[in-house]
């Protein structure tokens, strides 16, 4: 038995509701993480600023610049990775982005160095803990992380999310006009090999969908790439997509 589709009211109203635990959940992931982030960075700075100054490696009124020097390097370059995937490059074939993930490596593994070698003889043996060590040089991994969850959850947002241009409706995307483009008129017979281009843009799309897995989501580069759309119509034409399929998938499960 087919299932009634649910009434246009109902299926606003819900969608109402998913956005909002949606908005929910990404604040939450992100207040969590800037706050691990935050307190991360505070930890080494303190550790890594106390140390350069006990060995001499900086003066006290210069003790501020050290864990800057290190640790820095960590956001930088995670900034630069994310810049880089915004522009439509392809990381795994971009040397600069193998530059960058060397970079944050370097930066992490002497981030962590330095705050193990902070870590003062315990009072009552004399001798220095090594889970101790192990403790403080983990700061900077959690720095790391955090940080790195907050760029994938940026992509994902601006992956997922339409562009200026597109609106949210479950209309489809590609009949949307642009701001320059005069009023739809009625369709004509030349309008046929549009309407036959658009149909292989869909079936494109769903192709790619088809293939996907978790280790390779499809993005709206690949939408870009394979239907020669802008970077807006791509978002939606592959949201539009997702929630197609999703809702295909839904009927047959009932």
């Amino acid at each position: 038995m087919t299932p009634t589709p649910p009434s246009g009211a109902g299926a606003h109203q819900r969608a109402q509701r998913l956005a909002r635990v949606r908005l929910g959940l990404v604040l939450s992931v992100a207040l969590l993480a800037a706050g691990i982030a935050g307190l991360g960075y505070l930890v080494s700075f303190e550790a890594i600023s106390s140390f350069v100054v006990r060995i001499g490696a900086l003066p006290e009124d210069l003790r501020w610049s050290g864990p800057l020097l290190v640790d820095t390097f960590i956001t930088l370059a995670t900034l630069f990775l994310v810049w880089l995937a915004l522009s439509g490059e392809r990381l795994h074939r971009c040397w600069d982005a193998y530059y960058a993930w060397t970079l944050i490596a370097v930066a992490t593994i002497a981030s962590a160095y330095l705050n193990a070698a902070h870590v003062q003889p315990s009072t009552q043996t004399g001798a220095v803990r090594w889970d101790a060590r192990i403790a403080a040089g983990a700061v900077p991994f959690a720095v790391l992380a955090s940080v790195h969850l907050l760029v994938l959850l940026l992509l994902r947002l601006l992956a997922w999310s339409p562009g200026p241009d597109a609106v949210v409706s479950t209309a489809d995307p590609e009949e949307l006009p642009r701001a320059d483009q005069p009023p739809i008129a009625p369709p004509t017979p030349a309008a046929e090999p549009r309407r036959d281009a658009k149909n292989t843009r869909h079936a494109g799309v769903r192709a790619l969908l088809a293939e996907e897995t978790r280790e390779k989501p499809v993005t709206w580069q690949d939408v870009q790439a394979a239907t020669g759309l802008s970077r807006s119509r791509s978002y939606a034409l592959l949201r539009w997509e997702r929630e197609t399929l999703a809702g295909t998938n839904g009927q047959h499960e009932t």
